[in-house]
């Protein structure tokens, strides 16, 4: 059986505040209660290791910082070009993965329904449990004409190996190609990153679509970026089983 092709809709709206449940995590809709955590996720030198261009080390981003990206990449949700979320996970998961490396203070406890401060939508219940962010995942880049997106993930070293960024990323995936009926969605990263660059060959089972020769200056170094592309037909035959 061939499976159906996804073609471009001009219907489609990208929503300006999305939430996505998961088995572990949630992608919430990004709120100023998240500035702090994310500040120094975009600062801790291991977490980003592939993406030192975007570190600013030595000093690393500040809270207001942190700030200003959130409402950028808000304006640019707002106008379509972008779905962006973090990644959180509840105290009740952290605690079950054995995962002890959480602060107390990082801890965030979610706002009560009617609270108009923080919109949820309107059929959302995160509940009253804390949870902590563990990073960030979305897809920029969208190109609504031609069903397209590229999506990209910063996860916290602290939950590496718990398959908490294959759920975000598989529930990305899922929101594009069954909700917004994307066609093709881009994974772009650099030669280094063996663990995205695995995750797509072994997990995924694509091999790059393209290599830029010495596409970036890194640390000193020029290195090659790889892009991968995944489509429908891989989703349907495949991917979607994954969960």
């Amino acid at each position: 059986m061939t499976s159906q092709i996804n073609y471009p809709d001009p219907n489609i709206k990208i929503p300006e505040r999305l939430n996505i449940k998961g088995e572990k995590v949630v992608l919430l809709a990004f709120h100023e209660n998240h500035d702090t955590a994310i500040s120094k996720l975009l600062s801790d030198p291991i977490t980003m290791q592939y993406l030192l261009n975007m570190a600013k080390l030595p000093t690393g981003w500040t809270k207001e910082e942190a700030a200003e990206r959130r409402v950028t990449r808000t304006l640019n949700q707002s106008q379509g070009t972008m779905v962006n979320f973090a990644i959180v996970v509840k105290k009740s998961v952290i605690d079950n993965l054995g995962i002890t490396s959480f602060e107390e203070s990082e801890y965030i406890y979610p706002p009560l329904k009617n609270e108009k401060d923080y919109p949820l939508c309107s059929e959302f219940d995160f509940g009253v449990e804390p949870y902590v962010v563990v990073g960030n995942v979305g897809m920029q880049h969208i190109d609504i004409s031609s069903a397209r997106g590229e999506v990209g993930i910063i996860a916290d070293k602290r939950v590496w190996g718990h398959k908490i960024s294959s759920e975000a990323i598989l529930l990305v995936l899922k929101y594009a190609f069954e909700t917004l009926k994307f066609h093709r969605i881009e994974f772009v990263t650099n030669k280094d990153n063996s663990s995205m660059r695995g995750w797509l060959e072994r997990y995924c089972k694509i091999q790059p679509e393209s290599i830029a020769k010495d596409a970036i200056f890194v640390n000193n170094n020029y290195t090659d970026i790889y892009t991968y592309a995944l489509f429908e037909s891989d989703w349907h035959s495949s991917l979607k089983s994954l969960f």
